[in-house]
């Protein structure tokens, strides 16, 4: 399974979720404000502080399953995180792997 299936299913619920992580992938590493993740949505349902919550939501997932967050605020925007950049290449398998060995270096 790769890396890209195998995030989308523990992180995104529906279909906003997987456009807020494909439209933060596209941001850069400058990220996006939530308004304008909003505004390309075009769906009048998520307000900007919906879309705010739905990252928190995405970050409180993948954080439980295996410690790392998704996106991360850049000043009032939004970017991907570095792990979930690095992540989008790699297998499940090699992911996992990567977490095992954070987890012992850490303690």
């Amino acid at each position: 399974m790769s890396d890209k299936a195998y995030v989308e299913d523990v992180v995104c619920r529906d279909e906003f979720d997987r456009t807020i992580r494909e439209e933060l992938r596209g941001a850069g590493v400058d990220g996006l404000l939530p308004r304008d993740l909003s505004r390309r949505l075009g769906s009048r349902r998520l307000s900007p502080w919906k879309v705010t919550k739905r990252i928190y939501h995405i970050n409180n997932r993948l954080e439980k399953l295996i410690g790392q967050k998704a996106a991360e605020k850049r000043g009032m925007r939004w970017a991907l995180t570095i792990f979930m950049s690095d992540a989008w290449g790699s297998t499940k398998e090699e992911l996992e792997g990567n977490m095992k060995r954070l987890g012992e270096s850490s303690k």
